[in-house]
């Protein structure tokens, strides 16, 4: 079955059946895989001075095909050993989405949108359809250092941040930018007139009038205070999933663009998004069944839809649509509540596996290029 094309809410009357994970089995093939060889952090650093010697005679064109090279090789392997590529995965949508143009009525709003010192480390338009990273994400993604990051740690911080992003566009109907402003600015006229009627609108009356056109920025700022309410808890089942989504292949090392627990999401959250004290519980259950959700096998875009119109339900003190979607999948595959339990579990500990296999998959594969590469310029 594949999960990609289902419904997000698929019919229960379809039986599903993921594997029922064997948790010790799993355990011992992460210990083994931890006991592998592997590069010291000295011989890693060894390693790159011996390809800036093997590179000393390229030009920059030369060293980027040399770097692409290798990197693809290293993907090769890591999807025909891994069985997929993690967050690589949404590498070719991410630039899609970066190249977007920026709309000239976005830019009037806001002139330094596109500047280093304004920029979060990323952010999704959804007006534009359009991804945006700090200049040293960008950089980041270059293919020296994506081979870098990894060699280093089996993932790359730069990447987290583009897939953490890319599962942001999932979240989001297509929106027309100008059809929206137009009926917000309907609604206002119609507000206002009710106001003026009531003679409560004093000096605002003059707004009704049709020749009058509300400032885009007065728009903009009417359009976030009234979104204010619902936006704490949009924005807690949004990062939730982009957070988990992305963080599912990045290493400890490496983990600053993600998070991996409930108690490092709720960190995040309150600090830089000012999610309330109060709306911890929010997390934990939306924690619980996003997890649950990508365990029992769901995509991004399939979590993303359940996401686009899930609402708070304070009396099952859960997020409608995500629970919907938990209870779905749970009644198709026929599993109990301990086996999907497993199934999280197991998904953590697999995320483990796949991060090391790639460092070694990555080292293996950037020692082999060297040594071949100091071989042919020594004949």
């Amino acid at each position: 079955m594949n999960f990609e094309r289902r419904q997000f809410i698929p019919d229960p009357q379809e039986k599903v059946r993921p594997k029922v994970p064997d948790i010790p089995a799993l355990t011992e093939s992460l210990e083994k895989i931890e006991a592998q060889e592997q590069l010291k952090v000295q011989e890693v650093q060894d390693l790159y001075v011996q390809l800036d010697q093997a590179l000393s005679g390229m030009d920059e064109s030369g060293r980027t095909t040399f770097n692409e090279k290798i990197l693809g090789q290293i993907l090769t392997r890591v999807e025909q050993e891994c069985g997929h590529l993690g967050n690589f995965g949404s590498l070719e949508e991410g630039r899609r989405l970066m190249s977007m143009p920026t709309s000239e009525y976005i830019r009037s709003l806001y002139p330094d949108i596109d500047s280093p010192f304004t920029m979060e480390e990323g952010s999704f338009s959804p007006f534009e359809n359009k991804i945006r990273l700090r200049k040293s994400v960008s950089a980041d993604l270059t293919p020296e250092s994506l081979l870098r990051d990894l060699v280093e740690y089996g993932s790359s911080p730069a990447m987290t941040t583009l897939h953490h992003e890319v599962i942001h566009s999932k979240q989001f109907d297509e929106i027309n930018l100008e059809d929206r402003m137009l009926q917000i600015k309907v609604i206002l006229d119609k507000l206002i007139t009710k106001l003026r009627l009531a003679g409560i609108a004093g000096g605002l009356t003059a707004l009704a009038f049709p020749q009058v056109v509300i400032p885009g920025a007065m728009i903009t700022g009417l359009l976030l205070f009234t979104a204010r309410i619902k936006k704490q808890n949009k924005k807690i089942i949004q990062e939730g999933q982009a957070f988990y989504g992305s963080s599912k292949f990045s290493s400890d090392e490496a983990s600053s663009a993600g998070v991996k627990t409930v108690e490092e999401l709720i960190d995040r959250l309150q600090y830089s998004y000012g999610i309330w004290e109060r709306d911890t519980g929010k997390i934990v259950s939306m924690t619980h069944d996003i997890k649950r959700l990508y365990a029992l096998g769901m995509s991004d875009e399939a979590i993303g839809e359940a996401v686009k119109k899930a609402k708070w339900d304070a009396k099952g003190r859960c997020y409608d649509n995500l629970e919907r979607a938990v209870q779905a999948l749970s009644a198709s595959s026929g599993l109990t509540e301990t086996q999907i339990d497993d199934l999280v579990a197991a998904d953590d500990i697999n995320s483990i596996i796949y991060v090391e296999k790639v460092r070694r998959i990555a080292q293996e594969e950037l020692k082999t290029a060297i040594g071949e590469l100091s071989a042919s310029q020594a004949t």
